[in-house]
């Protein structure tokens, strides 16, 4: 089975108690400043630190192999395993979502409906980070995202949040 832990810095505490609590998972404060350098080096960062924080708590628990660092900084969350680096980024995007290219994307070229018709909705039962969903809305569509795995959905609903931030993804 695989477990995943929640990697915070401290000023992030509060957040941090809330999603734990709302995904079931164990927290681990960080306490190093993840370099901003690159993602890469900050997933390493922040794999190095929980590593080193949980060794020091149970030493036992990181024979898992299926553990997982659910990251949080700065940036947002991130998903960190075996050096692999999952988030959600909506910014990485916007050039799909001009209406020049837009019109030329498979998706919506798919789910086009009639000319005039108006309040569209989709639903995207298996939202994932919301690549679809979010190039959907931005044809106009009214879209409601589900993800089954709660970590998943944590991820998309903080990308959400940093996209709404953003004048560009508005």
């Amino acid at each position: 089975m695989t477990e995943t832990v929640l990697w915070y810095r401290a000023g992030d505490r509060n957040r941090a108690k809330q999603l734990s609590e709302r995904l079931g998972i164990a927290m681990l404060e960080g306490d190093k400043a993840c370099s901003q350098d690159t993602e890469e080096k900050q997933c390493k960062a922040c794999s190095q630190d929980m590593e080193e924080k949980q060794s020091k708590a149970n030493s036992q628990d990181m024979d898992n192999p299926d553990k997982m660092v659910l990251c949080m900084d700065e940036d947002g969350l991130s998903l960190i395993k075996d050096g692999m680096t999952v988030r959600g980024d909506f910014t990485l995007m916007k050039k799909r979502l001009s209406q020049a290219n837009l019109q030329h994307e498979m998706l919506v070229k798919a789910a086009k409906i009639k000319s005039g018709t108006k309040h569209l909705t989709a639903i995207d039962a298996t939202a994932g980070l919301g690549e679809d969903s979010i190039l959907l809305a931005a044809a106009g569509y009214r879209v409601r995202m589900y993800a089954r795995d709660l970590v998943i959905a944590a991820l998309l609903e903080d990308a959400l949040m940093r996209a709404a931030k953003d004048d560009e993804l508005k």
